[in-house]
């Protein structure tokens, strides 16, 4: 990427009035076309659901996801060329105990049979600038960062699309017809074993209108959730496709294909086709699946005319096609490392201020994190089964639904932040629970008496922790959850102000007495 960054005009915001604004205008003929294989056109239908961003979670949930789950379950059994990709866990979750067996059974089926896919399989889709390794692959993500194609490529994941990259270097790449290329690790060198298979999204946006083509004005027409309004760019109505337009309206859109296979080498093109919270009732289902359908009937009964091949599919069926060809086209494919951050999605309005935006918010991920981390080890330590066992799995789920693109990135409204932080404290609390039992366990030798322990903070959604204070003749126990050993200056507060500090011969119990003089010693743990 340093190579590339160098060859780009950062600086130039030309705008164009139609078409692919920041972009370039896309050409072909028809003669060029027919040399080259049969052009493969899969449409993605998905919807993308923000775990929270102007709205909470829950709230989300009731009011726009559960349809979409629920949607899909009750229409693909009903259309069976019709598929669905879906990614964030974390609402599936909360469908999947909500419902009953009779509508888990009928998902697992449209899951079987390949009409529904689980995209990736993380518990949100993470920001990779803010979220530490630890929380990633705990969640298994605006920008992209090498260190997630590693992570992915670990979990045995072949392929990857993103979409939010600096639009000059998206321009630059869909020039030289290179937005599809192995994504290799700056420290791999000429070692391709942890090469991720990546497709760059072109245009400015995920959602249909910026998706099947380079041309908003002719994308939106297809939009038809939207029957009988018209489009936002350009004002055309949104119509039926009926015997009397069908022609038309397959030519506008083969049109779009063709331009948008011309930015990659293999020609098979992935629509998505969808956008935030879409496919969320029946009726749009059937619109959308209804118009589609009668737009690829007419498109592939015509073959010879058009030079296209479309049907709905999802990430498996699109990446099976592209690497056949490529295998059997002997297609080279470029090698690109490094990552896309910062990203800017138009003129010089990047995305970097939330890199340090909420401050408040990103100390309490770590010191969840870390919390999470102490109470995952004395609990495995002392190997006892009680309920601390579920606190620790919500803790998780609250550290992990906090790597949402918009949790971390501090990017939702405040009240959205603010359930966010609410939930990060009963996180940090449970695993202080976890804390407390496991290692007063331990001390006790299995004893089940009450806790001898308390975690020395005590957190808050909107002020700073407080420091519980250490009383005289007290014992205190230092926790290194690390695997290895580590100096580093501890602050505890006593009754007094000068105290003697003593460790024993492990240098892991600390006993505090008041002293008349001060007395500091360092020490190791």
């Amino acid at each position: 990427m340093s190579k590339i960054d160098n060859l780009i005009a950062f600086d130039d915001y030309t705008i164009q009035e139609r078409g692919w604004k920041q972009g370039f205008s896309i050409n072909y003929t028809m003669s060029q076309l027919e040399k080259e294989p049969r052009l493969e056109v899969i449409i993605m239908p998905f919807s993308h659901n923000d775990p929270g961003w102007l709205k909470t979670f829950e709230e989300y949930f009731e009011e726009s996801t559960d349809a979409v789950i629920t949607s899909s379950r009750k229409l693909l059994p009903l259309l069976k060329d019709l598929t669905f990709v879906w990614s964030e866990i974390t609402f599936l979750d909360l469908w999947w105990t909500t419902h009953n067996e009779s509508d888990r059974l009928a998902f697992k089926r449209s899951v079987r049979n390949g009409q529904m896919e689980i995209l990736t399989g993380s518990w949100v889709m993470a920001d990779e600038a803010g979220s530490h390794y630890f929380s990633t692959i705990m969640q298994l993500s605006e920008g992209h960062d090498p260190t997630m194609a590693y992570l992915l490529k670990e979990c045995h994941i072949e392929h990857m699309v993103i979409q939010r990259v600096h639009y000059a270097v998206k321009k630059y790449l869909a020039k030289h017809r290179q937005l599809e290329f192995y994504w290799r690790q700056f420290w791999a060198g000429e070692d391709s074993k942890y090469d991720t298979f990546t497709h760059m999204l072109p245009f400015d946006s995920y959602d249909y209108t910026k998706s099947c083509g380079p041309d908003p004005e002719v994308c939106c027409q297809f939009e038809f959730r939207k029957l009988g309004k018209n489009c936002n760019e350009g004002g055309t109505p949104i119509v039926e496709i009926v015997s009397d337009n069908v022609k038309q309206k397959s030519n506008l859109l083969a049109d779009q294909y063709r331009k948008k296979a011309q930015l990659y080498k293999s020609n098979v093109v992935l629509v998505p086709h969808g956008m935030d919270f879409m496919w969320s009732t029946e009726e749009e289902w059937k619109n959308e699946h209804k118009n589609l359908a009668e737009l690829i009937k007419y498109i592939n009964e015509n073959e010879q005319e058009y030079h296209i091949h479309a049907r709905f599919g999802t990430l498996k069926d699109y990446f099976a096609i592209v690497e056949k060809r490529i295998k059997d086209n002997h297609t080279a494919l470029p090698t690109l490392s490094g990552d896309f951050l910062p990203y800017a999605d138009k003129l010089d309005e990047y995305w970097s201020g939330y890199f340090t935006s909420r401050p408040f918010h990103k100390h309490l991920d770590r010191s969840v994190q870390n919390y999470l981390r102490s109470a995952d080890i004395l609990f495995s330590m002392a190997n006892q089964k009680c309920s601390a066992r579920v606190r620790e799995r919500l803790t998780r789920r609250w550290l992990s639904l906090f790597q949402h693109h918009d949790a971390i990135a501090g990017t939702s409204r405040k009240k959205v932040m603010d359930d966010y932080a609410n939930k990060m404290v009963t996180a940090i609390k449970s695993s202080q629970q976890v804390i407390e039992k496991s290692a007063s366990y331990l001390l006790n030798m299995g004893s089940a008496k009450d806790n001898v322990l308390d975690v020395n903070e005590e957190y808050f959604f909107d002020k700073l922790p407080r420091q519980k204070i250490v009383k005289i003749n007290s014992s205190f126990l230092l926790f290194n959850s690390l695997t290895f050993e580590r100096e580093e200056v501890m602050c505890i507060w006593w009754t007094l102000l000068i105290v003697k500090y003593t460790t024993n011969h492990l240098g892991k119990m600390f006993h505090g007495q008041p002293a008349t003089n001060q007395s500091i010693l360092h020490h190791r743990h």
